[in-house]
């Protein structure tokens, strides 16, 4: 099994950073990858301007391994108002993708707070996770909420089913982490992001004070 990606990506704006006070031994600010290990050239990337916040890893309790609390945090810390509406509700990406399981997706209140978050900074905020077996992807999703509330999950090695926009479900070509991140500026060439890989140290990049974020 790899390791899980359970993250929120976000602009790191005050009021961004603001809002997720109570969460921020979980936030990082991606500031830079230079002397990054590229394994080829096409995987190089750079980062949106004024670097990406990164908040981790948010994920059900009982998702936890031993030795993972201190890594893990419960989704159910950030809790949205219940009279906002979701575009894409967890039960409809669940039904594109048959590996997912209820415990593998967030629930509604904490989609909710990040809708909010995005509407009341003029931001755009995400979720992103996947697990691997081998290697190869079991499953992959993510939402975006900005001008529009989106959803992507992974269904089969280069296709993604995008949800939400004010459309109908659609199978598109690509990769979620890249459509994800597209929405923050981030335009990768593949789905390697180096942030995702075993080499990255993210002691480096925790958020260390009010003059670390971009405005």
């Amino acid at each position: 099994m790899g390791v899980p990606v359970n993250q929120i990506f976000a602009e790191a704006a005050r009021p961004v950073v603001s809002r997720l006070g109570s969460v921020r031994p979980h936030l990082f600010h991606i500031k830079e990858v230079r002397g990054h290990p590229w394994p080829s050239e096409d995987t190089v990337h750079g980062l949106p301007p004024g670097g990406l916040l990164v908040g981790r890893e948010f994920c059900d309790e009982e998702a936890w391994e031993p030795g993972e609390r201190d890594a893990m945090i419960s989704w159910n810390r950030l809790v949205g108002t219940p009279d906002l509406e979701l575009e894409v509700e967890p039960d409809a990406l669940v039904a594109e993708q048959p590996d997912l399981r209820e415990s593998d997706v967030p629930p509604p209140a904490f989609l909710r707070f990040l809708k909010s978050l995005a509407a009341e900074t003029g931001t755009v905020v995400s979720y992103y996770a996947a697990a691997s077996f081998g290697g190869e992807l079991d499953f992959a999703y993510s939402w975006v909420f900005g001008a529009r509330e989106r959803a992507f999950v992974f269904q089969s090695p280069g296709m993604v089913r995008e949800l939400g926009g004010g459309e109908g479900p659609r199978l598109m070509e690509g990769e979620v982490i890249v459509w994800t991140l597209r929405h923050h500026g981030l335009l990768l060439r593949t789905p390697y992001f180096a942030p995702h890989t075993l080499e990255w140290d993210w002691s480096k990049h925790r958020l260390s004070g009010p003059t670390a974020v971009s405005r």
